[in-house]
């Protein structure tokens, strides 16, 4: 009698264990972001950084340079479906 329980809870306990992971899964896919919604996250971060630093306009306009310069070539996006 003591097996039969004990198969039964180790059952259950690997069950939820896969149940939990399958929604793991189920949201990081789901919650993925796509590659401009990401750059867009990023360079939104780094001007409201620099926004609250300069007053210069010459000087805010370089900045937005660097900005745009870095996220278009330094953002790395690969697609795992999972995360990015």
């Amino acid at each position: 009698m003591n097996s039969l329980n004990f198969n039964f809870m180790k059952t259950r306990i690997v069950s939820i264990f896969v149940i939990t992971l399958i929604l793991l899964i189920a949201i990081a896919t789901i919650t993925n972001p796509a590659k401009e919604l990401h750059v867009q996250y990023i360079t939104d971060k780094l001007q409201l950084y620099e926004k609250n630093k300069n007053s210069d306009s010459i000087k805010g306009l370089m900045e937005e340079l660097m900005i745009d310069t870095f996220t278009s070539f330094e953002v790395d996006y690969h697609n795992f479906y999972i995360f990015s």
